[in-house]
């Protein structure tokens, strides 16, 4: 009997505990999910908004969050599908981490990829970690073993009106390169470096000197990629 009674005492309490866990449970929410933990690692110095607060304009490519993929170096996975700026100033990543906090990094980033529909940069392809120049460089003509890209930057120009404080203002540069691998060339009108690359290939040689190509100019850089590409 008193057993039956000491059972009947156990089950009750376990069916009031069960009652009140569930009562009191409550599942939290958020707006968004915290990015995963390898972001958060590449991801780690707060931006300081306070360094150009005096400079109009802005530092960024394109001063909205634009959804883009990131390949950073010596890691596997992709950074997938995540909102960054461009701050072509200061040459770093911005992201925002789960708690409204504006991160920044300056790890090196082998590839990103402008994925937003909104974006003006929409499958825009830039590259960036190169040893001996900084910043983001568009890709704007691939040809396998000679690529054409263009640097994005900025510079703060600073004026005096007549009476006035001095104001700061952001401009965007850009400068024109060729790559071949992890190697850099600066447009120069002679395309010396194309025997660094190719060494003597007449038929490169050849297209330069009849197509009186110049290195320094866009188009021309074009058509030397595109008949690069031709060659594979």
């Amino acid at each position: 009997m008193r057993l039956g009674i000491t059972l009947m005492f156990v089950f009750s309490l376990c069916i009031s505990y069960a009652q009140n866990a569930s009562y009191n449970t409550v599942v939290p929410t958020r707006a968004f999910l915290p990015p995963p933990t390898y972001i958060r690692d590449v991801f780690s110095s707060p931006y300081e908004t306070k360094a150009h607060a005096d400079v109009k304009g802005s530092p960024f490519l394109e001063d909205k969050w634009t959804l883009a993929r990131l390949k950073a170096e010596g890691r596997k996975q992709l950074i997938d599908s995540f909102h960054l700026k461009l701050n072509v100033y200061d040459n770093k990543i911005h992201f925002m981490d789960e708690k409204g906090v504006e991160m920044e990094t300056t790890i090196r980033v082998e590839e990103i990829r402008i994925i937003d529909n909104s974006s003006a940069w929409l499958d825009k392809i830039f590259r960036s970690g190169f040893d001996k120049e900084k910043g983001f460089f568009e890709v704007v003509a691939d040809g396998g073993k000679l690529t054409l890209l263009k640097r994005h930057g900025a510079y703060i120009s600073e004026s005096k009106p007549l009476g006035m404080e001095p104001q700061k203002k952001f401009e965007p540069t850009t400068e024109l390169f060729f790559s071949s691998g992890y190697s850099l060339y600066k447009a120069s009108k002679n395309c010396t470096f194309i025997k660094e690359i190719f060494g003597n290939d007449k038929r490169i040689l050849d297209f330069i000197s009849e197509n009186n190509i110049r290195c320094n100019k866009e188009e021309d850089m074009k058509k030397l990629v595109t008949f690069v590409a031709s060659l594979n």
